[in-house]
């Protein structure tokens, strides 16, 4: 009598399954588990930090923005600075809180 082993492909993390179950477990846990002692001891340094940190990558990234697309390569010299430190506002937002979070 003849016994075959049945072979499965072995598991793919897809990224769906990453970001919509496994992440938010991550962050979660991690928050759970903060010292909050010693957050609360240096949560003003924190958030200037963050106050500080956001306002200059915002200016740095909104007037890195407004020179690149004022060049003839790519063709976006209708864009206005107020355009380009707004997207650099709504990108540079996360910056501190992806920086200070684990502390």
């Amino acid at each position: 009598m003849r016994h075959s082993v049945k072979e499965e492909p072995p598991a793919i993390l897809s990224p769906i399954v990453f970001f919509l179950y496994m992440l938010p477990l991550i962050v979660l846990n991690d928050s759970y588990f903060l010292p909050t002692r010693t957050f609360l001891e240096n949560v003003g340094m924190v958030l200037c930090y963050a106050l500080v940190c956001t306002l200059w990558n915002s200016i740095g990234v909104g007037l890195s923005l407004y020179v690149i697309c004022q060049s003839e390569a790519f063709w976006l010299k209708d864009t206005d600075l107020q355009e380009n430190l707004l997207l650099a506002s709504i990108l540079s937002v996360v910056d501190p809180l992806a920086m200070f979070g684990g502390v």
